[in-house]
C-alpha cells in the first residue's frame, strides 16, 4: 500500500481471509482502516515513505456495504454517524405516556409492556438500562 516494502499479516487474520475465502467474499474490494495521520500505520511517520513494513491486526468482511477492512495498526472503529442525531427526532408522547421514534426489540417470546418501567426511570432520572429493560435487548431505530 503507497510504497510499503512489505505487508505482515497477524495470524488471526491469515485464519480470517481463509475463512472469508471460503464464504465467497474474496472478489471485494478493500477498504484500509488506518490512522489519517500517515501513509503507513504509524502516525509518528510523515510525507511519502517507502520501504516501511505495513502490519495488518485485523480484517473483518462489511457484508452491507461490500468490502473487506483490512485494519492497519492499532486504530479505533467508529460508525459512521448521520448528519441528524437520531435522539432528535424522538420525543415522549404526553397523550399515550409512550416514547415516540423508538423501536424496542427483544429475544423473548412473550410480550412485556415496558412503559411503566420507562416512565418511573425517566421521571426518577435513574435510566438504568440493565435494571428497566431486564433481559431485553434495545435497538433504537428512527421511522
Amino acid at each position: 500500500m503507497y510504497g510499503a516494502g512489505e505487508v505482515v499479516l497477524a495470524d488471526k487474520v491469515q485464519e480470517k481471509i481463509k475463512k472469508y475465502n471460503q464464504l465467497g467474499y474474496d472478489k471485494l474490494p478493500l477498504c484500509m482502516a488506518k490512522t489519517s495521520n500517515s501513509l503507513t500505520g504509524d502516525p509518528s511517520i510523515k510525507g511519502a515513505p517507502t520501504g516501511f513494513t505495513l502490519k495488518i491486526t485485523d480484517i473483518f468482511v462489511s457484508v452491507g456495504a461490500g468490502f473487506i477492512v483490512p485494519m492497519v495498526g492499532e486504530i479505533m472503529m467508529m460508525p459512521g454517524l448521520s448528519t441528524r442525531p437520531s435522539i432528535y427526532d424522538m420525543y415522549w408522547n404526553n397523550e399515550t405516556d409512550e416514547i415516540e421514534g423508538l423501536i424496542l426489540f427483544h429475544y423473548q417470546k412473550e410480550e412485556k409492556t415496558l412503559r411503566s418501567k420507562i416512565e418511573f426511570a425517566m421521571f426518577e432520572e435513574t435510566l438504568d438500562i440493565e435494571n428497566v429493560f431486564d433481559n431485553y435487548y434495545l435497538a433504537l431505530f428512527i421511522f
